[in-house]
């Protein structure tokens, strides 16, 4: 691990920013990239990617929640009115 540590000092010893990002490049370049830097969103299948089955579940619970509160309202809105006529 010290090995390491003094070669990435001696690397980064007084280069410009922009020296580094240019050698940084041509290293992905020549490696082939850096799998570990890869987004695992292109590994997700459509449903997962869009979180179709999120929304799903908000969707229902929405329509679940009107119809039972239009439900209470219609109940509330009966009794009131049989109330009125007794």
């Amino acid at each position: 691990m010290s090995k390491l540590s003094r070669l990435m000092r001696l690397h980064q010893q007084g280069r410009h920013p922009m020296d580094e990002a240019v050698w940084l490049l041509e290293f992905l370049a020549k490696t082939g990239g850096a799998e570990h830097l890869r987004l695992e969103s292109r590994n997700l299948n459509f449903i997962q990617y869009f979180s179709i089955d999120c929304m799903l579940f908000i969707i229902v619970v929405m329509y679940l929640s009107f119809k039972t509160v239009k439900r209470l309202i219609c109940f509330k809105a009966k009794n009131l009115s049989k109330s009125k006529f007794d």
